[in-house]
């Protein structure tokens, strides 16, 4: 199964979760009651057959890291097919929950890129879910995928863009070395960016020499 970060999975078997070491929080079960999905985290060590993953609460603070069976997972949604599939124009507008809109607003500037992309976060798990978790002070978490040549100029254009909404919006560039954060690429670059990996952060030259 080619899980990736960010990849949101069903769990068949909540237990994986509920019987990892060491033991979660008492808030987990019920999470994974109301909603068995868990997010693929962004690690190396995982042993073969195992996945990273984190079970998300009801606050921020609620988070908890796991490792599950790959057999534990009976399905995924990607990132990308949320935006392929529009999912914010079925999602239920809740009043007074301004990121759906923004994120629809915001859409066709993200198609113009001609990359791959999706809703990551707190708005990809309630698009892909239907479980309202999202707040008035909720952001907008995106990925584009940008493992290939891009555009620098396209990017810098969005950043600008996105900078002009009334709601925060949290970009990550997937690139093939790992993440990098839209904001400081456009702001940095060229110089010194902070690149998430599997074996943990670490400052990059961009563009790389």
């Amino acid at each position: 199964m080619g899980l990736r970060p960010h990849d949101l999975v069903r769990l068949s078997e909540p237990g994986a979760v509920l019987n990892a070491d060491p033991a979660p929080p008492a808030w987990v079960a019920p999470a994974l009651a109301t909603a068995p999905f868990a997010v693929v985290r962004r690690c190396g060590a995982a042993p073969s057959g195992m996945v990273p993953v984190g079970v998300r609460g009801r606050t921020r603070g609620e988070r908890f890291a796991a490792q599950v069976p790959v057999a534990a997972i009976a399905g995924c949604v990607v990132p990308e097919r949320l935006a392929v599939e529009r999912a914010w124009e079925q999602a239920r507008r809740r009043e007074g929950v301004p990121a759906l809109a923004a994120l629809a607003a915001a859409a066709p500037w993200l198609e113009a890129l001609r990359l791959p992309w999706g809703p990551v976060g707190g708005i990809g798990f309630e698009l892909a879910t239907g479980i309202p978790v999202l707040t008035a002070a909720s952001d907008v978490d995106l990925l584009v995928r940008a493992a290939g040549p891009f555009d620098l100029g396209k990017l810098q254009a969005l950043a600008a863009r996105l900078a002009t909404m009334s709601v925060r919006f949290d970009v990550q560039l997937e690139l093939a070395e790992g993440a990098v954060a839209l904001a400081e690429l456009v702001r940095e670059a060229p110089g010194t960016v902070l690149l998430r990996t599997a074996r943990g952060p670490r400052l990059v030259a961009w563009p790389a020499p």
